[in-house]
């Protein structure tokens, strides 16, 4: 009777391991979901990117226009530039629907979604909520402080702590100190006024 008694607490005992074991990979489960998921949100995503030529190395996140006169060719964004305002570099991976025409030298770009964008501090310090436009760096976007095309809404603030600090020439050919990052921006080029 002993050893019966005593292979039933075994038994229970196994069971009850056995229980939760099986918790504790359902929850590695859930985890792992979760990390994958957030992993995939922490990089942007967008539903479409199409295909457009250019002649320049055009770094993921850039924001760029199409070059004057054409319909199928992109360039560096810049405050000379801004009027013709398109969407901004991604990697075709993180777009659900690629459109490409099968050329040489392409680049996708998307032109709507939430996007990370490079951006620099020329305008001021960016806070979500502000306007984004096109800045003096090539392909690099700036708080919207005035009548001027935008590509969207920032999501994130850029500020000394999430950025970093980078000197450039501006046209009088002055050294400037600029913090530049990337933030997350809901992309829809429009006019801000």
């Amino acid at each position: 009777m002993v050893t019966v008694k005593r292979l039933n607490r075994v038994k229970t005992a196994r069971s009850r391991v056995a229980f939760l074991v099986g918790i504790a990979m359902a929850v590695m489960l859930l985890a792992a979901l979760v990390a994958i998921f957030t992993e995939r949100r922490a990089h942007a995503d967008t539903f479409l990117s199409q295909s457009y030529t250019t002649t320049e190395s055009l770094p993921l996140n850039s924001i760029v226009s199409l070059q004057n006169n054409t319909s199928d060719k992109v360039v560096l964004a810049k405050s000379s530039n801004v009027e013709n305002l398109l969407g901004v570099v991604v990697n075709a991976h993180n777009s659900s629907l690629v459109i490409t025409g099968g050329k040489e030298n392409e680049v996708q770009v998307a032109t709507s979604g939430t996007l990370d964008i490079l951006v620099s501090t020329i305008n001021g310090t960016i806070a979500q909520g502000d306007y984004i436009t096109a800045s003096p760096i090539n392909g690099v976007g700036m708080k919207a402080t005035g009548n001027v095309r935008v590509i969207g809404i920032a999501q994130g603030d850029l500020n000394n702590k999430n950025g970093s600090e980078e000197s450039y020439t501006d046209k009088d050919g002055k050294k400037q100190t600029v913090i530049l990052g990337q933030v997350p921006v809901l992309v829809s080029v429009s006019n801000y006024f």
